[in-house]
């Protein structure tokens, strides 16, 4: 009870909430003298992220329910913002939802993180009898994809993976995390014309593949921990999160949608040959995942071509 009271704050030693954190916020925004009107760029209002978009649909328990008997899910916050009054706005939004100080009713008490971890703090056992961490290994790096390509030396930070599954899983991983990232830069790279015909319904495109890429990684990141690390290991494999070889951006729509094509045929051949060694579940989820690639591969291709030709078109109008 004493370690549940010092938890909620309600023994003698206050704890410091992060709500303080959103109050001095609150008033550096809030007082011109510190934070000038010039600051505030209302005409970037559209070219801002809306939760029409990234909202998902989470929001007043809609897409199913996030723990077991309820039929509630945090609200998700995707807030525009063109105007000093907007900012506080959304700043006192995102504190309730994370405090939610006070009495709090049921649905209360699932829209605020604090009480949420609390009651995961409660149900933990005290006692030391379960242990919710699997055996994983320090910064785990993913083998070469051939033997003509070794991949990066581990250093003493670093875990190699040497059993075969694994490693290709580890580098499907790693494809798929750059997959996920140039599919979010691909939302940032606004059209420079305004003739771009369709390009909503392409970026909704590419903003639903990459919220899918983020379930593929948590699949396959449950593939790893499952894995042994090496032959004859009791220790698991982990998510390895390394960066791809290079960071350089394309510099056209053409160029972005090439780029996804060239990560899906890649990744296509490491499944393949995760289905070759692997078996049940794993080998039918790499069929799944080329199912699904192939399946946007198509529309991507379609995408490319017409972008292709029409970055020739303006290229040539350019040179007359």
């Amino acid at each position: 009870m004493e370690i549940e009271n010092l938890a909620s704050g309600s023994g003698e030693n206050k704890i410091n909430r992060v709500g303080k954190l959103f109050t001095t916020l609150s008033e550096i925004i809030g007082d011109p003298k510190r934070l000038p009107d010039s600051v505030f760029h209302p005409e970037t209002y559209p070219l801002q992220a809306s939760w029409d978009e990234w909202g998902r649909g989470y929001g007043k328990g809609a897409r199913g329910s996030s723990i077991a008997g309820t039929n509630t899910t945090p609200d998700v916050l995707v807030l525009r913002m063109d105007s000093r009054t907007n900012a506080l706005a959304a700043l006192q939004a995102v504190a309730e939802q994370g405090e939610a100080p006070g009495a709090a009713s049921a649905a209360d008490a699932e829209r605020s993180h604090f009480r949420r971890f609390l009651e995961v703090f409660r149900a933990f056992p005290k006692n030391g009898s379960w242990d919710p961490a699997l055996p994983l290994p320090t910064n785990p790096v993913a083998p070469g994809p051939t033997a003509d390509a070794p991949g990066p030396t581990a250093d003493v930070a670093q875990t190699p993976i040497k059993n075969q599954e694994a490693g290709l899983w580890a580098n499907i991983f790693n494809l798929r995390y750059r997959m996920l990232l140039s599919y979010l830069a691909h939302t940032y790279n606004a059209p420079g014309t305004a003739d771009t015909v369709g390009v909503e319904s392409r970026r909704g495109v590419i903003i639903n593949r990459m919220f899918g890429e983020m379930y593929n990684l948590r699949s396959v990141a449950s593939i790893l921990v499952r894995l042994p690390l090496g032959p004859n290991s009791s220790e698991r494999c982990g998510p390895t999160f390394q960066m791809p070889y290079t960071l350089q951006l394309p510099e056209s729509e053409a160029a972005y949608w090439t780029l996804h094509l060239d990560l899906i045929a890649a990744t296509a051949n490491l499944l393949a040959e995760a289905r070759a060694v692997g078996s049940g579940e794993r080998a039918d989820y790499a069929a799944a995942l080329v199912s699904l690639d192939a399946t946007a591969a198509q529309e991507m291709a379609l995408y490319a071509a017409a972008d292709s030709v029409r970055t020739g078109a303006h290229r040539m109008t350019e040179m007359i």
